[in-house]
């Protein structure tokens, strides 16, 4: 038996968007619950977006995935038709793949060195930002070009969906080492609540990246995107 999934632009982030919201509901609940009522158990941890390795990182490695997956697709057909943007699209193939890794095995921690954050401003408590940043401005001027030849409305929604994506991704987490300075710690409302806009305009941008790569692919390349699945069984004597 074979099932074929057609992904539909509208469709598809309707569906991935109601998980979002689900999730966000869920961490805005337990988050009140933790700080307002004191109200604490070991079950909340897994829909907790100040948190890792749970269901909101799942989220969000999925989200990397399909990125990664649709600009697979997009980089496979400009290199059949000997594209010039096929190295664009290519880089960014590679880049969300790192991110994807990233964010499940949470690597820019790495770079997350105490002693050195408490002797730098309080922009750099959380001094993974600093290299991250530096990346984020050089592909900004790679990808400038690049993105200034696309369609219209896909250049709004890649610029919409970065502005989202690096203002959660690092401008939040360099408002998080304000106060974290201010309140002397991380366990506090403000804080958690901060982390969660944080995680949750990060999967907006995704999910808005995503959005723009099936237009781009279904209109601007005239492909159905669908995804079959092959169901088998084999007969037992």
């Amino acid at each position: 038996m074979k099932i074929k999934i057609n992904l539909l632009p509208l469709q598809f982030i309707k569906k991935i968007g109601y998980v979002f919201i689900v999730l966000s509901i869920f961490n805005l609940i337990i988050q009140i619950a933790k700080y307002g009522f004191h109200y604490r158990q070991e079950w909340m941890f897994i829909v907790n977006m100040d948190r890792e390795m749970n269901f909101p990182t799942l989220y969000s490695v999925i989200l990397f995935i399909i990125c990664a997956f649709l600009l697979k697709q997009i980089t496979i057909f400009k290199k059949a038709h000997k594209s010039l943007s096929f190295k664009y699209w290519k880089t960014l193939y590679w880049i969300f793949i790192y991110l994807a890794l990233d964010e499940a095995l949470q690597i820019h921690e790495v770079f997350i060195i105490p002693k050195l954050g408490q002797k730098l401003p309080a922009l750099f408590h959380f001094v993974w930002v600093i290299p991250y940043g530096i990346a984020v401005v050089f592909f900004l001027f790679y990808f400038a070009k690049f993105t200034f030849k696309l369609p219209q409305e896909i250049k709004i929604f890649f610029c919409l969906s970065a502005a989202l994506f690096i203002g959660g991704a690092l401008g939040m987490e360099m408002i998080e080492g304000l106060w974290v300075r201010q309140a002397g710690g991380m366990q506090n409302l403000v804080y958690s609540l901060l982390a969660s806009i944080e995680e949750m305009m990060e999967m907006m941008g995704l999910m808005i990246f995503i959005y723009s790569l099936l237009i781009y692919i279904t209109k601007y390349q005239q492909e159905i995107l669908s995804l079959t699945i092959n169901i088998s069984s084999e007969k037992i004597d």
